[in-house]
């Protein structure tokens, strides 16, 4: 790829990219808001805890294989290799859809076990009709991560980012307006259930519309070996993330009701936002950082990353000292006043989330390079304090305390990473890396 045609690519892209990822954030606030309307705290909490459960689930019954695609996907088509991709791609399909079914079956029927008394029906029916969504989003993630190694980057996210979305959306939404009562939390799992199936669907329909022509007619190739070897690291990298963003729900969920999972999950979500801009410079940027770095060119490489890491700092900071220093008003307006308690949870989330956007993207960095075992020890490091911490200060500080964790995870995350990524590879995520010429 010459710096001209690079250059096209990266603009084309990332204005797509912003975009999509523009529209899913407001989606995902306006799902947000509704959801929290609609089902009141303390049914929100039920349905947050629910989803923090299918989250981690959603880990291994990917198999980190979403990554492992985005990177091989980019390196075959480069070399035309299509035996290889398609062989990756029937072998990646055929291990998630085994192992979400088994995980499925195994949480339903461990939680029905271990229920014991009837207050926990309600959790318990949602939790069961989530898992029907399991072989769905890992089915899906693995299509947009074939769509991303292709360089269709906004093909790749349209399916989760926009179209699951507003249907949802629309469900909720519609049948909140329509019946003018509080929803249950087990209705509203149906409903994104829904919306799960139609963009898997979409997803489907759009790899097979793209896949080059040579890998269609190819036979199929498996260097199962090596996928393997690559595939572990993914996997602990991805599940011990999806932790570290949910154990400070799965906690609360333990010590506190269901309300205060409620304020904390609005909480979460609001911050979320100040890392759309790191969001969609990771769709853009991963598939390039690891072209780029087998090819050997680490000057235009660094230049990229700096820059990249620069936009992103610019468009998170605004929003992250809005977010610090009117959060409980906000959250009071967007969700409702019972929600305004997660104020100084928020303040302390966005500080952290600052702070992440403006080390840039580190972990892509170090998986998309083959150093992702690296990745591995940095986030797992994370993982422990944040659970640690969690474990202290939830009892006393309740979702103050999950802030506070989850905010202390993400320094030593990203501090961890940026020390491996330099001493591996000599380069700089951060955005006060130095630009080579």
């Amino acid at each position: 790829m010459t710096a001209d045609s690079l250059r096209t690519f990266l603009v084309r892209s990332a204005s797509g990219s912003f975009g999509l990822n523009v529209a899913n954030v407001l989606l995902k606030l306006g799902t947000g808001i509704v959801l929290a309307r609609a089902l009141g705290a303390s049914g929100y909490g039920v349905y947050a805890y629910a989803f923090a459960w299918l989250q981690i689930l959603q880990i291994p019954a990917a198999m980190g294989l979403p990554s492992l695609i985005v990177r091989n996907v980019a390196v075959y088509v480069s070399r035309q290799q299509w035996g290889l991709l398609r062989g990756l791609l029937v072998r990646a399909n055929q291990t998630a859809l085994l192992a979400s079914l088994v995980l499925g079956l195994a949480a339903a029927t461990t939680s029905w076990l271990l229920a014991d008394d009837d207050p926990q029906s309600q959790f318990l029916d949602t939790f069961h009709l989530a898992l029907c969504m399991l072989p769905f989003m890992a089915l899906t993630a693995l299509r947009a991560a074939a769509l991303r190694g292709l360089h269709l980057v906004i093909l790749g996210q349209m399916p989760e980012a926009v179209v699951g979305p507003v249907i949802a959306l629309t469900l909720v939404g519609g049948a909140w307006w329509l019946w003018d009562t509080p929803l249950s939390p087990l209705f509203a799992v149906g409903m994104q259930l829904a919306a799960t199936v139609c963009a898997f669907t979409l997803g489907a329909a759009l790899l097979l519309w793209k896949m080059p022509a040579g890998a269609r007619a190819a036979i199929p190739a498996y260097d199962t070996k090596i996928w393997s070897r690559s595939v572990l690291p993914f996997l602990l990298i991805g599940g011990i993330q999806v932790f570290n963003n949910q154990v400070g729900i799965l906690i609360l969920g333990v010590f506190e009701p269901a309300t205060e999972v409620g304020i904390y999950r609005v909480a979460s979500l609001a911050a979320g936002l100040i890392l759309f801009g790191l969001a969609a410079a990771n769709a853009v940027l991963s598939p390039v950082f690891a072209r780029l770095y087998a090819e050997g060119a680490h000057e235009r490489l660094q230049r990229l990353i700096t820059l990249s890491a620069r936009a992103i700092l610019a468009f998170s900071a605004p929003l992250a000292l809005v977010l610090m220093l009117f959060g409980r008003e906000l959250l009071a307006l967007l969700f409702g006043a019972e929600y305004a308690g997660g104020g100084t949870a928020l303040t302390i989330l966005a500080g952290g989330q600052l702070f992440n956007a403006a080390m840039g993207s580190i972990g892509i960095l170090l998986n998309m390079t083959g150093f992702e075992r690296d990745s591995t020890k940095g986030v797992a490091l994370a993982a422990i304090v944040n659970g640690g911490l969690c474990m202290i200060l939830i009892p006393a500080w309740g979702s103050t305390g999950a802030a506070t964790a989850m905010t202390a995870s993400l320094l030593v995350w990203n501090i961890v990473l940026a020390f491996f990524l330099w001493r591996r590879t000599g380069l700089h995520a951060t955005a006060l890396g130095r630009i080579r010429r």
